[in-house]
């Protein structure tokens, strides 16, 4: 299935269950996860247009994961867990004393019914995260 792109570049994210829960209750909260791409390489892509983040939860659907929201994403940021404390972080026990990224949030948006990776053209899920690749593009599906 060919997947095109409405946005100026697309990412899947990988989050915790805890992690959209609590977007539920809060949606001004950032999502943190082990990596994130450079500033250099984000800014590229923002200069593109907008980068819409999809959130990709394991375990959703039957065992197997699902897309369950997404976001735009103006910009991502490395934290320490003592840097970045406070009710807008979506993970505060995880990453206590290491390095991180947070991906700021804006226009959350969190699906009533979670849809396939397969839908963006991914046969197997992200790690932390995946870069869509437009079959226009050329290439592989997906970009890490």
């Amino acid at each position: 299935m060919e997947y095109h792109s409405k946005y100026g570049t697309e990412i899947i994210l990988r989050v915790h269950r805890r992690d959209i829960e609590r977007a539920r209750i809060e949606p001004a909260v950032n999502f943190a996860s082990r990596t994130a791409p450079n500033k250099a390489q984000f800014d590229r892509w923002l200069d593109k247009g907008a980068v819409r983040v999809w959130l990709y939860e394991s375990k959703v659907d039957g065992g197997r994961g699902a897309i369950v929201g997404c976001f735009d994403c103006p910009g991502v940021a490395r934290a320490t867990a003592w840097r970045a404390r406070g009710p807008r972080l979506s993970d505060g026990t995880y990453f206590v004393g290491k390095d991180f990224c947070l991906w700021r949030v804006r226009d959350l948006h969190l699906f009533a019914a979670a849809q396939t990776r397969e839908r963006f053209g991914l046969a197997c899920p992200p790690d932390s995260w995946v870069r869509v690749r437009c079959r226009a593009e050329g290439g592989s599906d997906a970009e890490v």
